[in-house]
């Protein structure tokens, strides 16, 4: 019987963080970037993205990291994220999304947000912050619903 691969033997492969299995992947950082390892242990999907969600019926839902800067306001010409006082604080960006299956193939680019939906995916323009323009639906798969 193979051994389950654990959150001890994570980090001591050098992995930053892991996030729990789903589907038989866990998403794992290292270097500042998010891959998917089975549970024998195996990287079956390289470290390259921002962030990793877990696996919904095959699919993840995953960011490049590009993004513009979050609710942010300007004093004394310098720019503070909205929810940070002028004493401090790292500015958030949001980040562009797209949808990859479980052998890391990308369904939908990473240039949209995208948020999980009853039928599947709702999927947003990318420069829209808020998330109020719905460009179309995508089912489990990954398919555009008409």
């Amino acid at each position: 019987m193979p051994c389950i691969y654990d959150a001890i033997t994570c980090f001591s492969d050098g992995f930053n963080k892991c996030k729990s299995f789903s589907e038989g992947l866990a998403a794992v950082k290292k270097d500042g970037e998010w891959g998917y390892i089975n549970n024998q242990g195996a990287l079956v999907i390289k470290n390259k993205y921002a962030s990793a969600g877990a696996f919904n019926n095959g699919i993840a839902i995953v960011s490049n990291g590009d993004g513009e800067l979050l609710g942010y306001w300007v004093r004394d010409d310098k720019v503070h994220p909205s929810h940070v006082s002028t004493f401090g604080g790292t500015p958030e960006y949001y980040q562009t999304q797209g949808l990859i299956d479980k052998t890391g193939r990308v369904l939908v680019p990473l240039k949209y947000r995208i948020m999980s939906a009853p039928v599947g995916f709702a999927v947003y323009n990318g420069n829209d912050v808020y998330m109020k323009e719905l460009l179309f639906m995508c089912d489990k798969y990954g398919k555009k619903i008409k």
